[in-house]
């Protein structure tokens, strides 16, 4: 599967999916691109939410406080799926018999009151800290007032971030119904020859394009060429062909990835409004 990026102008940015089918068989695929906001209204009482809405049967209006109103458009042969980027607490704690990372026999265990949920065994520490030369013992500080679960927290009725997958394999039509939320995602079925490919496309934008996959693969064509241009000025001193590739390859890796962590310690020491406050021990 190969994903291509390439932006128009500065807030106007096509994105290419090209799946390949290398079998000699031919292979039924589903696929979902998808687009969502960060999760972060359910950490305080009062802060703004974000929206993604259905403005036509191939476009959803994505509208946030500070990035402004946006447009994301899909082409024929996609459905468009909304639902809430939120944490299903309810599936996860097996009430309600939907998608949940327990199969066995029986159901899932009751949330509990307990510690972070990176928890292990206290021998477990112990025999960790036996490793090392060391006369002090460990032991990881108690949290109460969180759960077994990871979760984002959810502050509305659903559906939530798994009724995609509710949809797809269970024919639960919530994502197919729902009007607004904060993720969206185009669902597509198709089958791919052997040897074949599929290609689908998608158009993120400020602007409310009457018809955006005009002229989508030349654009995409022009900024192909256009850092075929920008790569070869930088590596005139590279002379083989494979490392030229590799070369690239990493620096393209290096600005894909590059992230900016913020270390909030007052909240880290508080807890966020919405959610348990931490134990007294993060402040010794």
């Amino acid at each position: 599967v190969f994903v291509e990026y390439a932006r128009e102008s500065e807030d106007d940015i096509l994105m290419r999916i090209t799946a390949v089918n290398r079998g000699p068989e031919p292979a039924e695929l589903h696929m979902v691109p998808q687009a969502y906001f960060r999760n972060t209204w359910s950490w305080h009482e009062k802060a703004d939410k974000p929206k993604m809405e259905r403005a036509g049967a191939k476009k959803v209006s994505v509208q946030h406080a500070e990035l402004g109103q946006m447009y994301l458009f899909c082409e024929e042969g996609s459905e468009v799926l909304i639902c809430e980027n939120e944490t299903n607490c309810a599936s996860l704690a097996g009430d309600d018999a939907g998608l949940r990372p327990f199969d066995f026999a029986g159901d899932a265990p009751e949330p509990r009151e307990g510690p972070d949920f990176r928890e292990i065994p206290e021998e477990a520490w112990e025999k960790i800290h036996s490793a090392f030369d060391t006369k002090s013992s460990f032991a990881p500080p108690k949290r109460s007032g969180c759960t077994m679960y990871h979760a984002s927290g959810s502050k509305t009725a659903g559906p939530y971030r798994d009724a995609f997958g509710r949809y797809i394999l269970k024919g639960e039509a919530a994502a197919k119904t729902s009007q607004a939320g904060t993720k969206a995602g185009f669902y597509a079925k198709q089958t791919v020859p052997a040897g074949g490919q599929a290609t689908w496309r998608l158009r993120l934008s400020k602007a409310d394009i009457a018809e955006p996959f005009a002229g989508f693969d030349a654009i995409c064509a022009m900024r192909k060429e256009e850092a075929d241009t920008f790569y070869e000025i930088l590596q005139e001193d590279v002379y083989a062909e494979d490392r030229k590739r590799i070369q690239r390859q990493a620096l393209a890796g290096m600005i894909w990835s590059k992230q900016f962590y913020y270390y909030d310690i007052h909240a880290f020491f508080e807890g966020d409004s919405g959610c348990p406050t931490p134990a007294a021990e993060r402040r010794s």
